[in-house]
Order: structure tokens, then C-alpha cells, then sequence
């Protein structure tokens, strides 16, 4: 048996539409169980170097995940923001690490670059590493949001989208709040699926000329009908918390399974809440 090559992967990968800039159900399939399978690896990573994962490393984390949403918009020519950056096979280029699935790799290793220099520091000063990494990830995340700020057009938008999904937050904080909500690390979880959930229900229902939701499931749900999508994937989300509540006793663990969560949750959220905000519509 011939050993495996570069070309008959690519060759395999283009026979199942896994190369399709596009959603399909083989592709969605696979690139989800190809970043399951790299997400958890890591955590074997985050233990053995006697990583506590509390609310102000989820914090870090969430302010990388900010900070790919935004670079992803420098990849948008119809946004207001005044340049583009056109793809690039060049791996030396800006252009090459603005775009899928090239973001997540640049992402991932800027995060292990300032994760490891947040160790390294902590070492050598008498600071905490989740502070320390959490300063660093403000520093890079401050600019940015003053240029979106700066490019923002659709002001009342923005806020209206902010709005509405902090009520609907509130609403079920209130219902489910012993139950569910007395970490910091569910409240946020729960957020980022209410904002991703509202923001795509908005943008389908009065705005389908502009947008159009790719990813093959929520598809199938929004085809049943709009509402449908928002509350099935509100109490899926309840759902997974009250789970992982349940049978998740080691705290870091918790957490890193809600973090999870709200990766999914802000990484597509903020994604759709910068595009609708900075496009002219």
C-alpha cells in the first residue's frame, strides 16, 4: 500500500467538495470534527502546563476571538472600512492570514505566542499569567476596536442588535438563574449563543437581499421558519450548560467546555454583528 500523499489528499479532499469555499454537509462535517479533535487536544497541553482555567483566561481567549472577528472584516471590500486585503498564497503575506482556514492557524499561534510569553513573564515578575495575558490581549484588541468604532456606519443597528440580545439574555438569566447562571463562565456562553442566534434571526428575516446564512444546519432551521432557529439553538445552548453542569465537577474542565461554547457562539456573532455594521446596507 502506497504511503499517503500531499496530492491524493488534496485530490480526496476536492472529490468531496471539502475544498468549496462554501457549506456542505461533507465539509461542514469534517471541519467540525477536525476542530473538536483540535480543540481538545489542547487541554492535555493547558494541564500539563499547570494551566488554571478560571473566567480570566476565558476572558483572554475572548479577546482573541474579537480580535480574528475584526481582522476577518480587513478580507471585506463592500465594508466602509477605506482598504482591502486581496488573498495571497504567500505565506509572507498579510493577505495569506486574513482568510479560512489560514485565520484560525494565525489566530491559534498568535495566541500560543502571547500564552507562552505570559508563563515566561509571570516567571520573572511577581504578576499572575491570566493577568498578564489579559493585559496583552487588551493591547492588541484596543486599536482595533477604535478602528471599528472609527469605520462604524450603521450606528442604531449596532446598538439595536447589542440591545435586543442583552434583553433577551436577561429574560432567561432571571428564569434560570440558580440553576444555570452562577458562573461568570455560563453567563458569557450563554450570551455569545443569544447574540449569534439574534443577529442571524435579524439579518434572514429583514435584511435576506444583503445576507444569507451558509452553514448547512442552521439553514435547515431558519427554512422551517426564522423563529424556529433563535429558540432551538437558545435552549440547546441551556441545555449544554445544564449538562455540563450536571457531570463536570473539575472546575477547568467546566470551563473549557463552556469556552468551547463560546468560541462557536462569538466567533460567527461578532463575525456577523462587524459586517452588518460596517456595511453599508
Amino acid at each position: 500500500m502506497s504511503p499517503i500523499s500531499l496530492e491524493r489528499v488534496i485530490y480526496y479532499f476536492s472529490k468531496f467538495n471539502l475544498l468549496d469555499n462554501g457549506y456542505n454537509i461533507i465539509n461542514t462535517l469534517t471541519y467540525s470534527i477536525i476542530g473538536i479533535f483540535i480543540y481538545f487536544l489542547i487541554y492535555p497541553y493547558l494541564i500539563f502546563r499547570k494551566i488554571n482555567i478560571n473566567f480570566r483566561f476565558i476572558l483572554s481567549v475572548f479577546n482573541f476571538v474579537v480580535i480574528g472577528a475584526f481582522l476577518r472584516m480587513l478580507s471585506f471590500s463592500f465594508t466602509s472600512l477605506d482598504f482591502f486585503i486581496p488573498s495571497s498564497n504567500n505565506p509572507f503575506s498579510i493577505g495569506f492570514y486574513l482568510y479560512y482556514p489560514n485565520l484560525f492557524l494565525f489566530l491559534g499561534l498568535l495566541f500560543l505566542i502571547f500564552f507562552e510569553l505570559s508563563l515566561f513573564i509571570e516567571k520573572k515578575t511577581k504578576f499572575s499569567f491570566e493577568n498578564i495575558l489579559l493585559f496583552l490581549s487588551y493591547i492588541l484588541l484596543f486599536p482595533l476596536l477604535v478602528l471599528f468604532f472609527i469605520n462604524l456606519v450603521n450606528y442604531f443597528l449596532f446598538l439595536k442588535l447589542i440591545f435586543f440580545s442583552s434583553i433577551i439574555f436577561i429574560i432567561f438569566y432571571f428564569i434560570f438563574k440558580k440553576r444555570l447562571f452562577l458562573k461568570k463562565s455560563s453567563q458569557l456562553a450563554f450570551f455569545s449563543q443569544v447574540l449569534d442566534s439574534f443577529i442571524t434571526f435579524y439579518m434572514v428575516s429583514f435584511i435576506p437581499n444583503n445576507f444569507k446564512e451558509i452553514h448547512v444546519l442552521s439553514n435547515f432551521l431558519i427554512s422551517l421558519n426564522p423563529y424556529v432557529f433563535l429558540f432551538v439553538k437558545i435552549f440547546l445552548c441551556l441545555a449544554l450548560l445544564f449538562i455540563i453542569d450536571k457531570y463536570v465537577k473539575d472546575s477547568s474542565l467546566n470551563n473549557y467546555f463552556k469556552l468551547f461554547i463560546i468560541i462557536i457562539g462569538f466567533s460567527t456573532a461578532l463575525r456577523n454583528l462587524f459586517l452588518i455594521s460596517l456595511t453599508f446596507i
